[in-house]
């Protein structure tokens, strides 16, 4: 928060989570496009597109790359993650009138960029985690399951169901559409209730 005496190390650990993210999504871009490209030329051409072993050898390569990149970065910003998270939702929760209502317009600006800056990360994270899991959907729908060994292919649906392949906060819970989603609702709700009891 910028008011806060800890605002030059909460600044560093939002940067920290930040390119964490940023390096995640750049990472697994190619692969949820190959997905994408995929599933696009299926729509197209149904009975023309035929999924050779060497292509599911090649996605599986990149799917596991992937997880080893975000066990690595999960261990790296699990605890900055979770002291953000700690403490920027109930900042946001408690100030949200002020957020809204600041004494000038630098003010409302930099507040809002810093709500802005949080959510993104927040956001980016989980969209990068329901883009991989549509890898479960490639291998269900395409009958490409047949081109994996069974007991690989049941490790892997089950880490795409569970949402293996997303930024962890210290084992707790996972980055996603639905942990974000709660806690905006959380933020959302405390903010309106402080906000009538103010009144």
């Amino acid at each position: 928060p910028p008011r806060s005496t800890l605002f030059p190390y909460t600044t560093l650990f939002r940067s920290s989570i930040l390119m964490a993210v940023l390096t995640l999504r750049n990472i697994s871009s190619p692969f949820i496009k190959a997905l994408i490209l995929n599933d696009e030329a299926v729509q197209r051409a149904p009975t023309m597109v035929n999924q050779s072993s060497s292509e599911s050898d090649t996605l599986l390569k990149q799917y596991v790359a992937i997880r080893e990149v975000v066990d690595i970065l999960s261990v790296a910003i699990g605890p900055i993650l979770l002291g953000s998270l700690l403490e920027g939702l109930p900042y946001y929760a408690t100030r949200m009138g002020k957020i809204l209502n600041p004494a000038s317009w630098f003010k409302r600006a930099q507040q809002l960029f810093f709500v802005c800056t949080y959510f993104f990360a927040l956001f980016e994270a989980a969209r990068v985690a329901d883009g991989i899991k549509t890898f479960r959907d490639w291998i269900c729908d395409r009958d490409n399951c047949y081109t994996f060994k069974e007991s690989r292919l049941a490790t892997i649906l089950t880490e795409l169901t569970s949402y293996r392949v997303s930024l962890s906060v210290l084992g707790m819970f996972r980055i996603t559409y639905r942990f974000v989603g709660s806690a905006i609702s959380v933020v959302l709700t405390y903010a309106v209730v402080m906000m009538q009891l103010k009144q």
